[in-house]
């Protein structure tokens, strides 16, 4: 896990800022809920990170079932442990693997060592695991100052070695930072970089806006409401401060503390000259319990930040600087990870207890919440796939205009970045055969991302329709019965019935009667 480190950033009340590994959510109870989720809901934007520092966490395998089970479409990890990396392999689930801080010199020294990382860590999965991001060490400025000249020069190594392979539209890199690199955060629209810092992050903001990549951050409202409990509103921690507090320098309304420091990382990015780069958080959460003097760290107060993390990212409510904008957030911690050092809280922040039930009654689709009793543990189900890949083409049979049958399209609520992603994915390791949809091709009009994205990921689970995950694509796709093809842009037609058994079919990992399935796909 991420150390704990304090760092003073001045806001609202000149607030101490902390970062740390940590978090909370979770889970669809009822089996109805998990369907239409699965098959009907927006765009995913939440993810999960997935420690494992503790005696009792579940097996990859079923962690991997555990998000697909509960529509939790990304997925971060600290490391690249092939087991890990290969039980998410057909799930369509968005993966960040890291690499730690004590590897970055040897990578940033050596373009060959580097090369070799991605060949053996990042080219040996993608063709079935979609890896889409890799996190080069944690709060490296701010906890190993040391190595931190190092720090850009490994990212474009590794950057080379995925260009050598083709691999550098489809997976990104970045490094995720805590908010102890901004010298100021009050107000957030005055946010800057600390002095000492500029250097590397002006180097490293450079990287980022030319390999077309995304800043990591990591925020915690919880610990900065844990140190200054008396100037800090609790409800402002929690996303529900209704008076708002004013941004002189922008005018701007804020109503968490949340969007606040999102937004002194993105004005400090802006100084920089850099303002069009994307935010996503990578870590964030809030501790269900911890000891007497972590007041903050209950049950209630847990369930009522995740409920509002998810419901504001989950809509693209966006920020105040940047409103209507995806930001990804990534909740730590899977599981309550009882090895975790320092306080108490730091080993309850997870989503679901070791044994795999909820400790949440939340939608991850929609963020509402409930009363009901935690949902059961992870449910093993069959994933296979064809041995051949969708190569073989696309666009060239004409689907029967039938109920009967089904495609795989993209959901027009989700956003061009993350459908450009997903089409990177599938036209390049996804082996997706996208001819039709180059200049000339038949489906190459019109040239937006939504159309060609729809042509890929129909392509793509035609050819792995056996395993209904296969239409998802981070939550980005759905499936239909109204055929998407227009004029000499045909796409080709699946099977609706091939979610069935006999009398039962396997959806989202859980057992169900084909009829209830059947009736989803035709909705």
């Amino acid at each position: 896990m991420p150390p704990r480190v304090r760092a003073e950033v001045p806001w609202l009340f000149n607030l101490p800022v902390i970062s740390c590994a940590a978090a909370s959510i979770i889970c669809c109870a009822s089996l109805v809920c998990l369907l239409s989720s699965f098959f009907l809901a927006d765009a995913n934007s939440i993810g999960a990170v997935y420690g494992r520092n503790g005696d009792n966490i579940p097996t990859p395998q079923e962690a991997a079932q555990l998000l697909q089970d509960n529509v939790i479409t990304r997925v971060r990890i600290y490391d690249y442990d092939p087991t890990v990396i290969q039980a998410f392999s057909l799930t369509q689930i968005r993966v960040i693997i890291g690499i730690t801080n004590d590897e970055i010199p040897g990578l940033a020294v050596s373009p060959s060592l580097a090369a070799e990382w991605i060949h053996n860590n990042v080219a040996a999965y993608i063709k079935t695991t979609n890896i889409n991001a890799i996190a080069v060490g944690s709060d490296v400025l701010t906890t190993e100052s040391n190595i931190s000249s190092y720090l850009v020069p490994a990212m474009w190594n590794l950057y080379y070695g995925l260009v050598n392979l083709t691999l550098d539209k489809s997976v990104k890199v970045s490094s995720p930072m805590n908010l102890e690199i901004l010298e100021n955060s009050y107000p957030p629209s005055a946010g800057v970089f600390s002095g000492s810092f500029i250097p590397v992050l002006q180097s490293m903001l450079a990287f980022l806006a030319a390999t077309n990549s995304f800043f990591m951050l990591n925020v915690y409202p919880f610990l900065s409401y844990e140190l200054d409990p008396n100037n800090i509103p609790l409800n402002y921690s929690l996303f529900n401060f209704p008076s708002g507090v004013l941004d002189t320098g922008s005018h701007l309304t804020y109503y968490s503390l949340y969007d606040a420091q999102v937004d002194a990382l993105i004005s400090a990015i802006g100084a920089l000259n850099y303002s069009s780069l994307t935010v996503t958080v990578t870590e964030t959460g809030w501790a269900s319990e911890g000891a007497p003097s972590e007041t903050a760290a209950n049950y209630d107060n847990a369930k009522t930040y995740l409920s509002n993390l998810v419901r504001i990212t989950q809509t693209n409510a966006g920020t105040p600087l940047r409103p209507g904008q995806e930001i990804d957030a990534y909740i730590y911690d899977l599981y309550d990870e009882d090895l975790n050092p320092g306080p108490v809280s730091m080993q309850h922040f997870g989503l679901f207890y070791a044994n795999g039930s909820s400790k949440y009654d939340i939608d991850f689709v929609t963020g509402s919440s409930g009363s009901g009793s935690p949902s059961p543990g992870p449910v093993s189900g069959p994933s296979s796939g064809p041995s051949s890949g969708p190569s073989a083409g696309g666009g060239s049979e004409t689907p029967p205009p039938s109920a009967t049958y089904v495609w795989c399209v993209a959901k027009p609520s989700a956003t061009n970045s993350s459908l450009q992603q997903g089409l990177d994915w599938a036209c390049g390791p996804g082996l997706a055969n996208c001819d039709p949809i180059q200049p000339g091709g038949a489906c190459y009009l019109p040239n937006t991302v939504v159309s060609h994205a729809s042509y890929a990921f129909n392509i793509y689970y035609h050819y792995f329709q056996t395993d209904p995950r296969s239409c998802l694509f981070g939550g980005d796709a759905e499936l239909t019965n109204v055929d998407p093809s227009y004029g000499s842009c045909v796409y080709v037609a699946s099977q609706a019935t091939h979610l069935e058994g006999s009398l039962f079919t396997w959806c989202c990992g859980i057992l169900v009667p084909f009829a209830v399935a059947t009736m989803v796909l035709s909705l």
